[in-house]
């Protein structure tokens, strides 16, 4: 992972934001498909810090997402590769779908995030909206919307 922490602290598109995810596919059916990956983590040193899917690598915890939506394979489909050193490009999920992931998700934190990503200066509303629309989460914007003033 070389210099990963320090990558991660200088790229960050959300403000304030205190972790990185990373969406990964796994092959269908596999019911355990973090386990092997922590288990190789750990085995490299890493440490797993939560039960939630975070290992910290330096100062940031990391959670590894699974796909287990159409949102978020659509979100990992159309991710925008970057490069992050001469030799190595990471995907990177757009704002949009962060967006409609935490609206899918409802937490308060979640909320926070929405409303980050939100204000954006770049932030595409019509290709949030559509994903609203499209992963019929409509009622949830609405309830959003009307909490929180978006």
């Amino acid at each position: 992972m070389g210099n990963l922490e320090s990558d991660l602290h200088d790229r960050r598109c959300v403000p304030d934001t205190r972790d990185a995810d990373f969406i990964i596919e796994f092959p269908e059916g596999r019911i355990d498909v973090l386990g092997p990956l922590f288990d190789f983590l750990v085995s490299r040193g890493y440490q797993e810090v939560t039960s939630d899917g975070y290992v910290r690598v330096g100062d940031w915890p990391i959670q590894f997402v699974a796909v287990t939506s159409e949102l978020k394979q659509e979100a990992l489909d159309t991710s925008v590769r970057a490069k992050l050193y001469a030799d190595s490009t990471v995907s990177v999920v757009r704002a949009e779908y962060l967006a409609a992931e935490a609206l899918s998700v409802g937490r308060s934190k979640e909320h926070v995030r929405l409303e980050r990503l939100l204000e954006i200066p770049d932030f595409n509303r019509g290709l949030f909206d559509g994903l609203v629309k499209k992963f019929e989460l409509t009622d949830k914007w609405n309830r959003f919307s009307g909490s929180y003033g978006s």
